[in-house]
């Protein structure tokens, strides 16, 4: 059984994603200043929108399987590396042109899309009766992050350049990678006296024991992450396809696509949307309008959600913890 993990990497993990956050609501905030300096008409900015989430979707299985392979811990810290980078850089592109700034946030992405695989993958070592926390405090932390970005974006781009908010949150990625590569290292050192870590050469014949009993292996690797090994299948790491279409986990992918879509509309459109309808009613044009995107209204569901994602988590431990079946009622 999985002993448990640290607070310190649960909110290590819930600023991440708070983080990743803040490098998509920016743009959805500077979009309305860019366009009227680049003069992008509504679907020139779609696309600048929408470039972020093909990369995103493209990279959630890879994210899983790099994290599956390398550890989770190590692939997050990459990940963030690299979208901080791509934030910073943002500007540039932009300055570029339209196509670099569209690859710019494919890129942004992609990395993004490995950051709740690597972090799912560091929580598969909560123990059951802390799981639905941790990962209640993980989604908590991004919506606190849309809230902190919505209201900074909006200071940062009405009140001095909308370049600086790029610079700002590809900075703030950069610094909480390296003080998450100072955290894995600790780890890393105060795994080595307490768990006797497995070596190839000792845990291969581990692995073969075991394996006339055709029953999984279980291996802990220096970082202390559980894997388990079944030597019945080739394949160490792949989707379980068939897991897909089971009866317990299509409510969770129908729940999520509902979710997804009205959370990411609302994200990407509503500060362009409050903008134009602000620009509307009162005759200015675009570029005279200040501090208009409603950042206070924009953040209220945010708000709530951040509170119900901890509320539920707590109430979902409560009752696994008193026994109740997680997937059915029986």
């Amino acid at each position: 059984m999985p002993q448990g993990i640290g607070r310190v990497t649960v909110w290590l993990c819930a600023a991440s994603i708070g983080i990743s956050y803040c490098d998509r609501v920016n743009m959805a905030v500077a979009v309305v200043a860019m366009s009227s300096i680049y003069k992008w008409t509504h679907a020139q900015q779609a696309a600048v929108l929408s470039a972020f989430f093909y990369g995103y979707v493209a990279s959630q299985l890879l994210g899983s399987v790099f994290a599956s392979r390398f550890g989770g811990r190590y692939v997050l810290f990459w990940a963030s590396v690299i979208w901080s980078l791509s934030t910073l850089v943002t500007p540039e592109a932009a300055h570029v042109g339209l196509r670099t700034l569209l690859a710019c946030r494919v890129i942004l992405g992609l990395a993004e899309g490995m950051a709740f695989p690597s972090t799912y993958h560091i929580f598969g070592e909560s123990s059951a009766d802390e799981r639905s926390r941790n990962i209640g405090a993980l989604h908590a932390g991004g919506f606190v992050g849309t809230i902190v970005a919505f209201y900074v974006s909006e200071a940062v781009v009405y009140g001095t350049h909308w370049q600086y908010v790029f610079r700002l949150f590809g900075v703030l990625g950069l610094l909480w990678a390296v003080i998450w590569g100072q955290h894995v290292a600790w780890v890393t050192i105060c795994s080595f006296p307490h768990d006797r870590i497995l070596k190839e050469d000792e845990a291969i014949p581990t692995l073969i024991q075991h394996h006339e009993e055709e029953a999984p292996v279980p291996v802990r690797d220096k970082l202390g992450t559980n894997i388990t090994f079944d030597l019945r299948d080739s394949k160490l790491y792949k989707v379980a396809w068939r897991l897909c279409i089971h009866r317990s986990v299509i409510p969770i992918f129908v729940g999520h696509v509902c979710h997804a879509t009205a959370h990411f509309i609302a994200l990407s459109w509503l500060p362009t949307y409050y903008h134009d309808i602000t620009a509307a009613r009162t005759n200015h044009t675009q570029s005279e309008i200040k501090f208009s995107s409603k950042a206070a209204v924009i953040a209220g569901p945010y708000a709530c959600m951040a509170v119900f994602s901890v509320v539920a988590a707590y109430v979902a431990d409560l009752l696994i913890s008193r026994g109740m079946n997680r997937t059915s009622k029986s």
